[in-house]
């Protein structure tokens, strides 16, 4: 009888054991299968960070087009630009305002940029606009061109340090 008995116990504490450990190596394989909260960090926001670059990119690319008391960064308003920042905003539809920007690309696409002092002065306000950085008039082809070798220089003296 005491042979059955202790036979019985350690039958029923392997079975226990067993047990116990499925449940650890299941657990530690599945770990969202129990309630337990599982960190997970910050969510990347590629929409915000989407909005932000688009609107960062067509505030700088208008630098060329008008005049204004300060001006902040130069991206040059060029074809392959303007399709780089189409792509970005054709592939977003999370953007508060797709639509604005889109017929913006639309009118720069045509080579149509009579409007880039309110364009400039919308895309300034959504940056921030707290610099004397608004728009006040188009550049003239000659201010336009200065601009660009001004910045062509700046670019140079960056590029020999």
């Amino acid at each position: 009888m005491k042979r059955r008995a202790k036979f019985s116990i350690i039958t029923i504490g392997t079975m226990l054991f067993g047990v116990f450990v499925g449940s650890m190596v299941g657990t530690s394989l599945n770990p969202g299968s129990d309630n337990k909260q599982v960190a997970k960090g910050e969510e990347i926001d590629d929409v915000t960070n989407a909005e932000g670059i688009i609107i960062d990119s067509m505030h700088k690319m208008t630098h060329q087009k008008v005049m204004a008391n300060e001006k902040n960064g130069f991206i040059a308003m060029s074809p392959d630009n303007i399709k780089k920042l189409r792509q970005l905003v054709n592939n977003n539809d999370m953007l508060t305002d797709k639509e604005k920007y889109s017929q913006i690309l639309d009118h720069w696409e045509k080579g149509n940029f009579s409007q880039s002092i309110e364009e400039h002065n919308d895309m300034w306000e959504r940056a921030g606009g707290i610099t004397h950085g608004k728009a006040y008039r188009l550049a003239t082809q000659e201010e336009e061109k200065s601009y660009l070798e001004e910045q062509s220089e700046k670019e140079q003296k960056k590029e020999d340090n």
